[in-house]
């Protein structure tokens, strides 16, 4: 709980004194994969952040599709992932931002594609 937001989210730890607990969380740090993840604004930012307070990331921000993500070890067997959305922006603002589609493209007309109606039918010309 945060001093700043008394009501705000609460993280409760629990003990990992069952005899399954600590093989499962040696597995899942072999394999690399995180056990729990926190939404983040930016992923980059917060890597920046948390590298300036010596936490070890396993994983750099990485993009992975639609979200960008990193992973650090919590020095107690842990895994812990931080994601966040990328900005969804429309489908040619994406490919721009990719650098897939050349700017002179304005709009999808541009692009002399037929496009289908949601019937299945290209529209008449």
């Amino acid at each position: 709980m945060s001093p700043d937001d008394p009501d705000g989210t609460q993280l409760v730890l629990e003990p990992d004194a069952h005899p399954a607990a600590r093989p499962f969380k040696a597995a899942l740090v072999t394999d690399g994969i995180p056990f729990t993840s926190f939404a983040v604004d930016d992923v980059q930012t917060e890597h920046e952040r948390l590298v300036a307070l010596e936490v070890h990331f396993t994983r750099p921000p990485t993009d992975a599709g639609t979200v960008m993500v990193a992973v650090f070890d919590d020095t107690c067997g842990n895994l812990v992932q931080i994601t966040a959305e990328k900005s969804a922006g429309t489908p040619l603002e994406r490919l721009r931002a990719q650098g897939e589609l050349d700017p002179a493209v304005g709009d999808l007309d541009d692009l002399g594609l037929p496009l289908r109606s949601q019937g299945g039918e290209l529209p008449s010309a």
